[in-house]
């Protein structure tokens, strides 16, 4: 059996440096644990509001790859206004962490530099609000937002986000 010692903070450390920390009053907690990814991606349409799948009629089977595809996409109405599209999100389980959360779109600006307005939605509740700024040029584009922890820390439905938008010229 490996033998243990301490180190400063009250972490053990043995042969195998796998790091402990004794929770109070009871037995140690492995800090190693493998860290596990989800993925929530778009499962089904909440609203439309005049925007359009490139082929078919929903618009989160455009938007639920796993490696993106700009063949197929949606796109709002010309000269966009108010229409904004809603897609729920499939569900996962509570990360049991406020760390690295972080919604990953892929946008494209045609005819006119775009205004994206992203929310983050739970039910009916905007968790968070962001805007993406897209030109013309620069064609389609990965958006990366990472939410704050007090964002994902109001998270209490992991089973109801959706991602709301809509597009401004």
């Amino acid at each position: 059996m490996a033998a243990e010692r301490q180190i400063p903070g009250g972490a053990y450390v043995n042969e195998t440096a796998t790091a402990q920390r004794q929770a109070p009053g009871s037995a140690f907690i492995n800090e190693t644990a493998a860290v596990v990814l989800q993925y929530a991606r778009p499962s089904s349409d909440i609203a439309a509001a005049g925007w359009l799948p490139s082929t078919g009629t929903d618009l989160y089977a455009m938007l639920d790859e796993t490696v993106a595809d700009d063949a197929d996409y949606i796109y709002s109405p010309e000269n966009p206004i108010t229409q904004q599209f809603e897609v729920k999100l499939s569900a996962i389980t509570d990360p049991q962490s406020s760390a690295n959360h972080t919604v990953r779109i892929r946008l494209w600006a045609f005819r006119h530099d775009t205004n994206y307005d992203l929310n983050l939605v739970q039910g009916t509740t905007v968790l968070d609000s962001w805007t993406e700024n897209v030109t013309e040029a620069a064609g389609a584009v990965t958006r990366e937002h990472i939410l704050s922890g007090a964002v994902t820390d109001s998270i209490t439905d992991y089973f109801d986000l959706r991602i709301r938008g809509i597009a401004r010229e």
